[in-house]
């Protein structure tokens, strides 16, 4: 693997240059949610029952609720815990199932662009610029993660 040296200034949470809030917290759920299979081998990417997916579907339902991609890729810290408190776990399940979207939707279709997303965030350099850089058009992107959650069992 390659070795990363992040810059310990971007990873202050909430700071000025502080890591994406989608980005921290997306890998934090996808990780907690993490099985075993049959040789106690870590399995990521599982969808466990009282997870984040009965909350994010709800939103993308009814389309106004959860934040739109393009601010929701610039979030720092600051920014999304200035949000109410009843929408607060409502992040947290929209980052859980962004990342689970990029790892894993049309067989890691967007696996090699996350990665290379991971090492501009770890050094300081993630964001909305870094993202549509990467990855293109948001709401192209945006549109997929909906589709995506609403078929997400």
């Amino acid at each position: 693997g390659q070795r990363v040296r992040g810059d310990h200034r971007a990873l202050s949470k909430g700071g000025k240059d502080g890591n994406m809030f989608w980005f921290t917290e997306g890998i934090a759920t996808y990780f907690e949610s993490f099985k075993r299979n049959d040789k106690l081998e870590f399995v990521l990417g599982a969808v466990a029952s009282g997870s984040w997916l009965p909350a994010i579907k709800a939103a993308v339902r009814k389309k106004d609720t959860y934040v739109p991609l393009e601010p929701f890729v610039s979030m720092v810290y600051g920014q999304a815990m200035s949000f109410p408190p009843q929408m607060i776990g409502l992040l947290y399940a929209q980052a859980w199932s962004f990342v689970h979207f990029l790892y894993n939707a049309d067989n890691g279709k967007y696996r090699s662009k996350f990665e290379d997303y991971f090492l501009k965030e770890i050094n300081g350099q993630g964001g909305k610029e870094t993202f549509q850089a990467i990855f293109g058009d948001i709401s192209a992107v945006e549109q997929e993660w909906v589709t995506y959650v609403t078929n997400l069992k």
